[in-house]
């Protein structure tokens, strides 16, 4: 019974080490993804007014704003390359 209670209470220990881990990865992950959009939308070749838009948007909205100057910002920010 004793040996039955301390398996899970180290599984228990375990799960929660793994869980723990698992949280600070993703709390990570989207610190670095609103970084590197910042520093994105800081170094982009947008006017003032445009920067400061999307400088908002991710700043007020991190995860929506982050993952919307990656798939549409930045493609408005590139230089339009003409055919010769």
């Amino acid at each position: 019974m004793v040996s039955t209670q301390l398996a899970s209470s180290q599984v228990a220990q375990v799960f929660t080490g793994t869980a723990t881990v698992g949280l600070a990865l993703i709390g990570l992950s989207y610190v670095l993804l609103v970084v590197a959009a910042l520093v994105s939308v800081l170094r982009s070749r947008l006017d003032g007014g445009m920067k400061a838009v999307w400088v908002l948007l991710v700043w007020l909205a991190p995860f929506v704003g982050s993952i919307a100057w990656f798939l549409v910002g930045r493609r408005s920010a590139a230089p339009h390359r003409h055919a010769l």
